[in-house]
C-alpha cells in the first residue's frame, strides 16, 4: 500500500461510508421489493428502475437494451429463482447478457446484486468491474488488471471489517481517494457514489 492510502485515510473512508448506511438500507429494500412478484423484481433489477428513475450506473444504456436484457432474464425466471449462491446467479446473468449487445460487466453485477437481495444471497468474493477494479488496483499489490474477483483478505486490514458487498461499493465509490487524486469527503458531504433515492411504496 502506498503512502497515499495511509491507515488513517482508509479508516476515514470506512467511517464516511458507514455514515450513509440508512440510505443503502433503503435502496436494498427497494430492490428486495417485498410484496411484488418475482418477475417484477427481475424486471426492476434488469431495467435499473429506482424509485426516482433509472439508476445512474445504467444511465448510458438505452432503455430498449435494458428491456431486452430483462426479457432474457425473465425467460430464465425459474432457473434464477432456484439459485443457491450469488455466483450461480451471476453466471446466469452473464450468459443472458451475451445475447444483449450493450450490457457490460457493471450492469451484469448490478442486476445480479439487486435480484440477490430478494433471494437472500450475498457474494462470497468481491467482484471487480471498471470502478471497483480501479480501486482494487490502487490497494492490492500484485493484482492483475484482468482480475475478476478478489477476497476480503486481499484488502488492507482497515477494510476487512466490511462484507464483500460493502467492499465492492467502497472500492468503486472511493477509487479516486485510493488513487490519491481526491480527499475523503467531509461528514456532511455526499460521496460521488452516494445513493439519494427515496422509496415509494406499492410500485412494482
Amino acid at each position: 500500500m502506498s503512502s497515499r492510502q495511509s491507515s488513517a485515510t482508509l479508516r476515514a473512508v470506512v467511517r464516511h461510508y458507514r455514515l450513509r448506511s440508512a440510505q443503502r438500507s433503503a435502496e436494498d429494500a427497494w430492490w428486495c421489493a417485498e410484496g411484488c412478484n418475482f418477475a417484477a423484481v427481475i424486471k426492476r433489477a434488469a431495467t435499473a428502475r429506482t424509485a426516482t428513475g433509472k439508476h445512474g450506473h445504467q444511465n448510458l444504456i438505452p432503455p430498449e437494451v435494458l428491456e431486452h436484457f430483462s426479457r432474457r432474464l425473465l425467460a430464465a425466471e425459474r432457473e434464477i429463482s432456484e439459485c443457491k449462491t450469488f455466483g450461480q446467479l451471476f453466471h446466469i446473468a452473464t450468459l443472458e447478457a451475451e445475447h444483449v449487445k450493450g450490457v457490460g460487466v457493471l450492469a451484469i453485477y448490478d442486476t445480479t446484486d439487486r435480484i440477490a437481495h430478494r433471494l437472500g444471497l450475498s457474494p462470497d468474493r468481491v467482484y471487480l468491474h471498471q470502478g471497483t477494479r480501479a480501486g482494487a488496483l490502487a490497494l492490492v499489490g500484485g493484482l492483475k488488471p484482468g482480475a475478476k474477483t478478489i477476497t476480503i483478505d486481499q484488502l488492507p486490514p482497515e477494510l476487512r471489517a466490511l462484507n464483500t458487498r460493502q467492499a465492492e461499493d467502497v472500492l468503486c465509490i472511493y477509487k479516486n481517494v485510493f488513487a490519491g487524486s481526491s480527499n475523503v469527503p467531509s461528514d456532511d458531504e455526499a460521496s460521488c457514489g452516494a445513493r439519494r433515492q427515496r422509496r415509494r411504496g406499492g410500485i412494482c
